[in-house]
């Protein structure tokens, strides 16, 4: 029973890789949408510029013209439309895509979420073995058990902060399809770039927390794995 276990942590390093490439690719992603929103934040920052330096307000009426400019830019279309709508097709592809596929992140989360399941079942395993094998040196309370205990604890939980970071960082994305969606139908279209890099940004850091915490999870796995090789060997000793 401990060798299966062993087997079962040592299985569960290429499903990690995975996540850990898909949560990459999402955040390249991300970063390449962020780029193609601020070209257009660029573009307005460079209208608005050229738009103010014309007026140079100084006094009440020129300010006046200068705000109604200024509502006026961020009223029309988006300079870069095309540089939007792609950016959010990029986004929404984080989080789906056509079936049978899934996004980066949903993909992410769901092997996360296998791993998950099949670490619970080597857990399971190791415990059947040290309450049915008290001979041979593993026992509940051992050090032994506590080294493994505190590693297999650490495993779970950084699986389940990993597993919230994926779930924040997808709600985030589709948050900024939602909002470009929004303003469509808004007087102040032109500020959906701003918004969205903004909300990309907080998607970026959810991204970056979950690989952390995905790493952790790797790390704490591989310790367990040890501990147990090492009691299967010391139980094989003459």
């Amino acid at each position: 029973m401990a060798t299966a276990m062993v087997n079962h942590l040592a299985e569960l390093r290429a499903p990690l890789a995975m996540v850990l490439s898909d949560a990459d690719a999402a955040r390249a992603t991300l970063d390449e949408a962020a780029g193609l929103l601020r070209e257009e934040i660029q573009a307005t920052e460079l209208l608005l510029a050229h738009a103010f330096s014309a007026i140079a307000p100084r006094d009440g009426p020129a300010l006046a013209a200068a705000a109604k400019l200024a509502a006026r830019v961020f009223s029309d279309a988006p300079l870069l439309p095309g540089a939007i709508r792609a950016a959010m097709g990029l986004v929404a592809s984080v989080y789906a895509l056509p079936p049978p596929h899934a996004g980066t992140l949903e993909d992410a989360r769901l092997i996360l979420g296998k791993v998950f399941d099949d670490h619970h079942d080597a857990t399971w395993l190791f415990r059947l073995y040290a309450n049915c094998t008290p001979n041979y040196g593993i026992q509940p309370g051992d050090e032994t058990w506590q080294a493994w205990s505190a590693r297999n604890e650490e495993a779970f939980h950084e699986a389940a902060a990993a597993e919230t970071r994926l779930i924040s960082a997808i709600w985030e994305a589709r948050h900024a399809v939602r909002v470009h969606r929004d303003y469509q139908a808004q007087s102040r279209r032109r500020e959906v770039a701003w918004e969205a890099k903004q909300i990309l940004s907080t998607a970026t850091e959810e991204v970056d927390a979950a690989s952390v915490a995905v790493r952790r999870m790797r790390d704490a796995l591989a310790a367990e794995e040890q501990i147990v090789r090492e009691a299967i060997g010391e139980a094989a000793a003459p």
